[in-house]
């Protein structure tokens, strides 16, 4: 009995053609379950997330709020008369406070975080630079100068600004 390769080829070519199609369809249809699964998941998460992304960007700007320069010497009264205690003191604040809503920069972006991060640092670096001046010769001097002057510095505007961009994306 000898069987012809060709009989069974077209015998068996069109029920592979048939399994294969069939694969793909349903692979096809597997696809689309789980990418509407997907997107309904991603769908509810956003509901739950949308509101910590607000509150986040609501604690971040008040940290920006309560820690400008200005605000921080107005609410951290020195101890003593010396400019690097009150320095320290007021940088201590300002790490404190900062620890406080670390957890806040996972419902932000890099740009926003980075942002809160350079404020703090500007604010120290104003710091730093203050108890260096010669004409202010004590910690008090800092503070009345501060609570005088202008804020010079636009740090804060610009983090509120990022906070709000950081809003509308939302």
């Amino acid at each position: 009995m000898n069987i012809d390769f060709t009989i069974v080829l077209v015998a068996f070519l069109p029920a592979l053609l048939v399994a294969g199609v069939a694969v793909y369809m349903i692979n096809a249809t597997l696809k689309k379950e789980l990418l509407k699964q997907k997107y309904q998941l991603l769908k509810a998460s956003e509901k739950e997330l949308l509101p910590l992304k607000i509150q986040a960007c609501e604690r971040l700007s008040l940290f920006v709020e309560r820690n400008s320069l200005q605000s921080l010497v107005k609410r951290v009264v020195p101890v003593g008369d010396s400019k690097e205690d009150y320095k320290g003191l007021i940088v201590a604040t300002l790490n404190q406070e900062l620890e406080h809503n670390l957890t806040q920069q996972i419902y932000v972006s890099d740009e926003c975080w980075n942002a809160i991060e350079l404020f703090k640092r500007t604010i120290i670096k104003s710091l730093i630079e203050l108890s260096l001046n010669e004409e202010l010769k004590t910690a008090q001097d800092i503070r009345e100068f501060v609570i005088a002057s202008q804020d010079q510095n636009n740090s804060k505007a610009i983090v509120q600004s990022i906070l709000r961009t950081e809003l509308t994306s939302i």
